[in-house]
């Protein structure tokens, strides 16, 4: 999937569970990309066998959503996405 200077690649059953189990699907995650003050930080925690990262942003669908990533190949690969908890609002609103 291409939006705008991106292209986003997912596990389609993965994404299956994650819209199941968050309701947020990785279409509309995948927005948060193009929020100007979306936070972007290292995600060390999860960091084991390849480097990812998190972003906090608003969707087209004007929810606050937290997404983790990997960058594979010049593509944005997705990996879960989910509402930001109030902690994650937080670090977005401050």
């Amino acid at each position: 999937m291409e939006n705008g200077n991106f292209v986003f690649e997912w596990n389609e059953d993965k994404a299956e569970i994650n819209l199941q189990k968050y309701n947020v699907s990785f279409y509309e995650a995948a927005a948060v990309f193009d929020d100007p003050f979306a936070v972007v930080a290292d995600d060390k925690e999860h960091s084991i066998n390849e480097q990812r990262f998190f972003i906090i942003g608003y969707s087209n669908n004007n929810r606050l959503i937290t997404l983790s990533y990997t960058e594979r190949s010049k593509k944005i690969r997705i990996i879960s996405a989910r509402l930001a908890n109030k902690f994650e609002r937080n670090l977005y609103e401050n």
